[in-house]
C-alpha cells in the first residue's frame, strides 16, 4: 500500500492545531518546528499526544500496528520531533520496517 506520509502528518498537525491553538500547524510545511526544545510550539505533554495521534492514525491507515515511540524518538540530540521534515523521514523509516 502506497502512503503519502507528508500529507498524513500535515493532516494530523492541522487537527492538533485547533486543540492546542497553534496556527502554524494549520499551514505547516517540512520546515515547521514542532517541539519547544527546538524552537517549536508543543511542550512534552503535547508531544506525547502528537505521537499517540500519529501512531493511531498510521495504524488505521496501514491496518498494522505502527509504533513510533522508541529511544531514537526520545533522544534530545537526534529527535525526529524537531521539525516536520525530520518527523516525516522518521515515520517513513518506521513504515519500511513493518
Amino acid at each position: 500500500m502506497s502512503i503519502d506520509t507528508k500529507k498524513l502528518v500535515l493532516e494530523v498537525l492541522s487537527n492538533l492545531a485547533n486543540d492546542y491553538d497553534i496556527d502554524e500547524f494549520k499551514t505547516a510545511d517540512e520546515n515547521t518546528k514542532i517541539y519547544t526544545g527546538f524552537g517549536g510550539k508543543l511542550d512534552s505533554l503535547g508531544m506525547v499526544n502528537l505521537v499517540a495521534e500519529l501512531e493511531d492514525f498510521f495504524s488505521q491507515k496501514l491496518d498494522k500496528e505502527v509504533v513510533l515511540a522508541d529511544d531514537k524518538m526520545m533522544s534530545a540530540k537526534n529527535s525526529p520531533l524537531k521539525d516536520v521534515g525530520s518527523l516525516i523521514s522518521y515515520i517513513d523509516s518506521k513504515i519500511k520496517e513493518l
